[in-house]
């Protein structure tokens, strides 16, 4: 028979692991959103630059900028999605 303070420990763990769910939720979101933000604001700058290269516009200064903008939007993207992927253990290297 169950009693009444198994019930309650097993409520209060089905609480803790539903604020823990939203909690992971909301980081999960502010991190998306973050994360795009940060793509955004590269993609923005790189787009300026194809475009005024499109013109025949861009110095050779610029089009060094638009090449490093353009690895390191390339970089960003990867370690951002890398940021949820487990770290590698012992075992999963051999």
């Amino acid at each position: 028979m169950v009693s009444g303070e198994q019930v309650l420990r097993g409520v209060g763990g089905l609480l803790l692991e539903a604020r823990a769910r939203a909690r992971d939720k909301v980081y999960a979101e502010g991190f998306d959103a973050a994360a795009n933000i940060c793509v955004s604001i590269l993609s923005d700058a790189i787009d300026g630059l194809m475009a005024k290269a499109k013109s025949g516009d861009l110095s050779k200064q610029e089009q060094v900028v638009l090449s490093r903008l353009t690895e390191l939007r390339a970089e960003t993207e990867e370690v951002l999605r890398g940021f949820w992927e487990p770290e590698p253990t012992e075992s999963s290297l051999s």
